[in-house]
C-alpha cells in the first residue's frame, strides 16, 4: 500500500479521469482527489499531508505519460492558473469544454 517517507506516506496510483476543469481525478480509500497537471491514465507516486482538518495530495513523481500529453507551447504554463490543459492535446481541451457546456445545460 504505502511506505513511510518521513512525515508523509508514499502511495502509487493512477489518474482515472478528469473533472470539468481539467484536473486529474485520483481515488484513494473512498476519497476523490483533484490533481492539476495530470491526465487520465497517468500513474504517479504521491503522499497525503493533513493538518488535521484538510488532507492534501502532493505529487512526488509521474511514471507514465498519457497519449494525449503534449509539451506546452507557453513558457508560463507551469505558473499560470489559466492554463489548466496546456499539457493536453487540443482535442482533449475541446472535449472537456463540450462536456462542461452540456453539464451546464442539464442544470438549467
Amino acid at each position: 500500500m504505502g511506505e513511510s517517507d518521513g512525515p508523509c506516506i508514499r502511495f502509487t496510483g493512477q489518474i482515472s479521469g478528469l473533472d470539468l476543469r481539467g484536473r486529474g481525478l485520483l481515488q484513494h480509500q473512498g476519497h476523490t482527489f483533484r490533481v492539476p497537471g495530470l491526465l487520465a491514465g497517468e500513474s504517479l507516486d504521491y503522499c497525503l499531508e493533513s493538518d488535521g482538518r484538510i488532507t492534501r495530495l502532493r505529487v512526488l513523481s509521474r511514471h507514465t505519460n498519457a497519449n494525449l500529453r503534449v509539451d506546452p507551447q507557453c513558457t508560463f504554463s507551469v505558473r499560470c492558473p489559466a492554463c489548466t490543459l496546456r499539457h493536453g492535446h487540443h482535442t482533449l481541451e475541446t472535449s472537456l469544454k463540450s462536456q462542461r457546456i452540456l453539464s451546464n445545460l442539464r442544470r438549467e
